[in-house]
């Protein structure tokens, strides 16, 4: 298994180690990210005049995914933990092995390669951001910023006049991808659709330090709500409202395969909440919750 490469079983002394619980979140964004890579570089091999359009797909696959994120955070850690970067040498080399072969078998692959990375396997979106946690935690703070140049004063029309859920917003964003060929371009059309919203104020549960989300009747919505912060202070409030029902307001810049809806700009807003809600069915943007 490519996983044993990084992450081999954990006895109860190991649960303790920081380094170990950090190779067991990374592995399963490591694999996928190497099978990519791997693809990418086998289908160049063989066709070296799809190279632009691979490496275009290649480059909104890992936007879509937030793996630059994520290998900025492997990066920081590996200065500190050398021990990890021979683990990741080793499972990219598994990986791209892997690749190779797939390739060998189907060579076909290669003019099909948005497709390929549309599929489950690649989704990694949801779990990169956790795994990318764990990094910057283990990593420790950050140098700090400059601080950012004032910002305007929020005119009208940087306000949000409705509330919507994340199952809203789900709904808004299956309908808009609805009947397009699976590819990049289902997100693209969810994300302009959303984004044609404006700034918009979204209610939901606060499930970590970044994330929204909505229960509905045993059901979930597709999609999680992902705040970029305004600034660090917003950042900090939002963590202490874990497991809370909140409101933020931002503007709709990303809309992930993964089931990930980015909003930028994040601020939380109390007098959101007393916005009217947004008349959106809802219903068609949950699905049954995992067990």
């Amino acid at each position: 298994m490519l996983l044993s490469v990084v992450a081999p079983g954990r006895t109860a002394a190991q649960e303790a180690d920081p380094i170990t619980a950090a190779s067991q979140a990374i592995a399963d964004v490591l694999v996928p990210i190497g099978l990519a890579r791997g693809l990418v570089s086998a289908c160049d091999g063989r066709d070296p005049g799809g190279q632009p359009a691979r490496a275009d797909a290649h480059r909104r696959w890992r936007q879509a995914n937030g793996v630059d994120g994520f290998e900025a955070a492997m990066t920081a850690v590996q200065a500190k933990a050398p021990e990890l970067a021979i683990g990741r040498a080793r499972l990219e080399d598994a990986s791209r092995s892997q690749a190779s072969e797939a390739i060998e078998r189907d060579p076909a692959a290669c003019q099909d390669l948005p497709r390929v990375l549309d599929g489950q396997r690649f989704r990694i979106a949801h779990v990169t951001a956790d795994a990318e946690a764990v990094l910057r935690n283990l990593a420790g703070p950050r140098p700090e910023a400059p601080p950012a140049p004032a910002e305007r004063a929020p005119t009208p029309a940087d306000r949000p006049r409705q509330v919507y859920g994340p199952g809203q917003l789900s709904a808004l964003a299956q309908a808009a991808m609805a009947g397009l060929p699976p590819g990049q371009g289902r997100t693209a059309a969810a994300r302009r659709t959303l984004a044609a919203l404006g700034p918009i104020a979204v209610r939901g549960r606060a499930v970590d330090g970044s994330r929204l989300h909505e229960w509905r009747n045993g059901r979930r919505a597709a999609f999680a709500v992902a705040c970029t912060f305004a600034d660090r202070r917003e950042r900090q409030r939002f963590a202490r409202e874990r497991d809370r029902e909140t409101v933020v307001v931002g503007r709709v810049r990303q809309v992930a395969a993964g089931g990930t809806i980015g909003l930028h700009g994040c601020r939380l807003d109390p007098a959101a909440a007393r916005l009217p809600d947004a008349a959106v069915d809802a219903d068609a943007g949950f699905e049954p919750a995992p067990r």
